[in-house]
């Protein structure tokens, strides 16, 4: 879906630009409110944990976090599951 919308900009802009004879700039639409499909923290070293954010457009975020502490096994676990 998201290939689909990088598509239909491209095309938007191309046709922008030969009709007004000018450069022309397209951006996608933004959602207002973004939904999660699916969370996951991922330990790395120390407190840097990899979170990874899949949303319900399909699209894909990923952040390095630094936690305040770094969390201990038993809580880890905890923390992970919700």
């Amino acid at each position: 879906m998201q290939q689909d919308v990088e598509q239909w900009v491209k095309l938007a802009a191309a046709v922008l630009a030969r009709t007004s004879r000018s450069a022309a700039l397209i951006t996608a639409p933004q959602a207002t409110r973004a939904r999660f499909k699916h969370v996951q923290l991922i330990s790395t070293h120390g407190p840097m944990v990899l979170l990874i954010l899949v949303l319900q457009d399909g699209s894909v975020k990923q952040e390095m976090l630094t936690l305040a502490q770094t969390l201990v096994k038993t809580r880890w676990t905890r923390a992970r599951a919700g």
